[in-house]
């Protein structure tokens, strides 16, 4: 059975414009109240999301508080030592911003809504908030320059030693329009996402993965970019090293009502392009029966040497709705009933359509997604722990007030059934704006 959890937020914005010394612009302050499952308990909530912003300084904080017929919840406001004193901090904070991403110097701690490094052949779309509000994270984007040195840095989440990733690329501007380029990531040990989906299976065990890439990208025009890039998976699967991945030519090109990006692919055993994606936090390992679970990684067996093609498109039509598609088809060997075979298909699949709602009265936006990675057939829509699929619907019920519907499905297993299950949220929030 299908459980659904219904969120029932009423939020008051206040936007207000403020020129103290041309220090602070902007102050924004959200409320909301409402209901939350934590682990299998029901607790109502109140919460307040101040946003202020002083200068090049962008603050978002999340303050919020659960309680029941049994009292304050008080776990997430334990201040008991310094450990649990520093994640109860940290914790309140949604986003802490200096400058923009396109700045000298930029970072933004907290919530990472999608993070690509270099072309993506090694991390790709990730974010640390798909499990929100359920599991909060604390996550560091830092990017610099420094002369012709562009230095990119990531950390999924601050309050924990052994985040599932951390990143860094470096790349290097070698001649005016060639750009060279080396990424390293790495989940020093998967199984502690088993913390977080389940709390009667542990482990000693400490089982970590890395990748390692190298591309070359040569620009073209302000309109065309040519890249080729190569990945290398460090970790073993029954004393078997992980492969590799390589893309001989890409292409990417930015036109008036389209954005297309295209690959070429091949790739070694026991590789997949884009280990690290958006939907990362929930394949990072899955319980599949009382006492056992698999890594990501474990499941990398499965795949042969294959080769094909990847594309990602966004289309702009006709000012009535935009429209993104990513494809990937890869044919080769891939294990089927414990062994490999041959002539069969890897795909990837990933859609997302908003709809430019100024033209449609009383709506004020409207889109849905959906997302499958790595499966014979995502159009068969055999449901794994990598679909994603939701919406965003708001409704003008006057001119100051919004009837907000958020709509989310992830998948994992059920240890009963041994399949997977959906895990359902909807949110439905007034905002009232003055």
């Amino acid at each position: 059975m299908n459980k659904v959890i219904i969120i029932l937020w009423t939020s008051l914005i206040m936007s207000q414009d403020e020129n103290i010394e041309n220090t602070i612009k902007t102050k924004i302050s959200t409320g909301s109240v409402g209901t939350v499952t934590l682990n299998e308990d029901v607790y109502n909530h109140f919460s307040l999301y101040p946003e202020i912003s002083i200068g090049k300084v962008n603050i978002g904080l999340d303050l919020y508080l659960y309680f029941n017929n049994d009292g304050i919840y008080t776990k997430n406001w334990d201040f008991s030592d310094a450990n649990s004193s520093y994640k109860s901090i940290i914790d309140k904070i949604y986003f802490l911003e200096w400058g923009k991403n396109s700045d000298n110097f930029y970072f933004r701690v907290g919530s990472l809504p999608s993070i690509t490094l270099g072309e993506g052949i090694l991390l790709q779309n990730y974010s640390n908030i798909m499990q929100y509000p359920q599991i909060r994270k604390t996550g560091l984007n830092l990017k610099a320059k420094i002369s012709d040195i562009y230095i990119e840095f990531i950390h999924s989440n601050l309050k924990v030693l052994e985040p599932s990733i951390i990143g860094l690329r470096v790349s290097y501007l070698l001649y005016p329009k060639l750009n060279m380029g080396f990424t390293y990531v790495t989940d020093m040990d998967q199984n502690m996402g088993l913390t977080q989906i389940n709390n009667t299976i542990t482990t000693s065990v400490v089982d970590p993965i890395s990748g390692i890439a190298l591309d070359f990208v040569y620009t073209i025009s302000e309109k065309v970019v040519f890249y080729s890039q190569f990945s290398k998976l460090i970790g073993e699967i029954s004393n078997e090293e992980l492969g590799s991945g390589f893309v001989p030519f890409g292409m990417k090109s930015k036109w008036d009502f389209l954005d297309l990006f295209v690959e070429y692919r091949i790739s070694s055993k026991r590789f997949i392009f884009s280990y690290w994606d958006r939907s990362y936090d929930l394949d990072r390992v899955v319980v599949d029966s009382e006492n056992s679970y698999y890594t990501k990684e474990s499941q990398l067996d499965q795949y042969g040497n294959m080769s094909g093609i990847y594309f990602h498109s966004e289309i702009h039509i006709m000012n009535m709705f935009d429209w993104s598609i990513s494809y990937q088809n890869m044919q080769g060997d891939k294990k089927m009933n414990k062994q490999l075979e041959s002539n069969k298909s890897n795909q990837n699949f990933m859609t997302a359509i908003k709809i430019n709602t100024s033209l449609l009265p009383r709506l004020n936006r409207a889109e849905i997604f959906y997302q499958q990675n790595n499966i014979e057939n995502p159009f068969k829509f055999v449901p794994n722990s990598s679909t994603i699929l939701g919406y965003n619907i708001g409704f003008e019920i006057s001119p100051e007030v919004e009837l907000f519907y958020k709509g989310r499905t992830t998948y994992t297993m059920d240890t009963i059934t041994d399949s997977f299950k959906p895990n359902n949220s909807i949110q439905v929030e007034t905002k009232f704006t003055f």
